[in-house]
Formats: structure tokens, sequence, C-alpha cells
């Protein structure tokens, strides 16, 4: 299946290598800009001594694959490129952006978000809370 894989931190660098381990084709990887990962660099250091951070960037790249970085999502010639690739999935793990409309009513039922955590239990950017007991 040819995916287009959106996401940021260690989750999606693990679902990148599932992807890619299935045989599925990355048509692109999408991540948030440079600048936003300086803006991180703190938290990035604090996670990556637990090996529990990887730049999505640097991993995609190492693959070989094709990264883009836009300032911003909903852009009309981002998602004209994003439309160019004919990408039959569209996977977001950990992204920033929230996806809105047109985007997801341009691709009805290719778009798959993965949630860290049992929703709504733990919503939000950051569902997992160290020490909290099993669900």
């Amino acid at each position: 299946m040819k995916v287009v894989l959106l996401g940021q931190h260690q989750w999606v660098c693990l679902v990148l290598r599932a992807l890619l381990g299935q045989g599925h084709a990355i048509a692109t990887v999408v991540t948030e800009t440079d600048a936003f990962e300086a803006w991180r660099v703190k938290d990035n250091r604090r996670f990556a001594r637990y090996c529990a951070y990887d730049f999505l960037v640097r991993v995609a790249r190492s693959l070989g694959l094709q990264v883009h970085q836009p300032a911003d999502f909903h852009d009309p010639g981002f998602q004209e490129l994003l439309e160019s690739l004919a990408a039959e999935l569209f996977v977001c793990v950990s992204y920033y952006t929230i996806l809105k409309s047109p985007f997801l009513s341009e691709y009805p039922g290719r778009v798959i978000n993965a949630h860290l955590a049992p929703l709504l239990h733990y919503r939000g950017r950051a569902p997992l809370k160290l020490g909290d007991p099993a669900r």
C-alpha cells in the first residue's frame, strides 16, 4: 500500500519501521519544521537519554525516504503536492497539526490517526503518564 506518514517523535519512527517491514511503500514522510524541533530541544534531549526519542527527519532520510516539513500543512500548495502522490492511506502518529476539512473530506476512510492511550481517559498531546497502572 502507498502510505503518507505524518508524525513526530519515537512513536512514529516505530510505525515507520513497521510499515516498511510489512512491505508498504512510503510516498513521503511529513513532520514538523526544524524550528519546531529546536523549540522542543529540551524535552527531546531528556527523552533521548532513555532511548525514547528519535528525530523522524533523520530516521526517514537514513532510509532514503522523501521528507516534507511544511510550515502550514493546510496550505493549498502543500495539499496539491499530497494529492500528486496518489497515496492510498494517510497514517498520523503524534503529529502536532490538527487535520481538518477539506483535507479529511478529500480522503474519506483513508486517514488513520493513532492515539497512544485509551481515549476519553487520556486525551491530549501527552496521553501517557509514567507510573499510571495499565488499564
